[in-house]
């Protein structure tokens, strides 16, 4: 060890077996899981509309206890699924909107839902190498209210149903 403060060598970098950290997460394996709201951030995408980024914290039994999540609500867009999906989460959290129509960030915190984790991959580029590569990704998808009962049906622009996911009878 040296007593060098601008010199680092606790590890050896040069090592083979030490692969760099090609920027990529971990994904939760698909299943359905509990979860609660740890953090809320009003974010922007890379085209810079603005969105809704939800830190979620796996409350659920079992191995995957206590990991963390994340995942995003668009707040503007050209089409309506945005309004449809973020409408549908509120009513699944029992948020209640004021009489504009809004509601206020804060109230998320705290909150838990059912979902299910669906895992994916798409294509990137390595941040180290600069390579196309395909990386993992996951969605949540069917949430619905962790308190029991289910949200107050509504319509997608597309003619499909929020909360039409109904589950009864002990989880299994």
């Amino acid at each position: 060890m040296s007593d060098n403060l601008d010199y680092y060598g606790e590890v050896n970098l040069n090592d083979p077996e030490i692969k760099a950290w090609d920027g990529a997460g971990g994904v939760l394996p698909p299943g359905e899981y509990e979860f609660e709201i740890t953090k809320y951030e009003k974010k922007e995408t890379k085209k810079g509309l603005p969105r809704l980024a939800l830190t979620l914290k796996v409350v659920s039994q079992g191995e995957q206890n206590g990991r963390t999540s994340y995942h995003s609500f668009m707040l503007a867009g050209d089409k309506d699924t945005w309004k449809s999906r973020l409408k549908h989460i509120v009513q699944v959290l029992g948020i209640t909107p004021d009489a504009r129509g809004g509601f206020n960030f804060a109230a998320l915190m705290g909150k838990r839902f059912i979902a299910v984790v669906v895992v994916g991959t798409f294509d990137d580029t390595d941040p180290t190498t600069g390579m196309k590569v395909e990386k993992p990704s996951s969605s949540i998808e069917k949430e619905r209210s962790a308190t029991g009962g289910n949200p107050p049906m509504g319509m997608f622009a597309n003619g499909t149903m929020t909360g039409a996911v109904s589950v009864s009878g002990p989880r299994a």
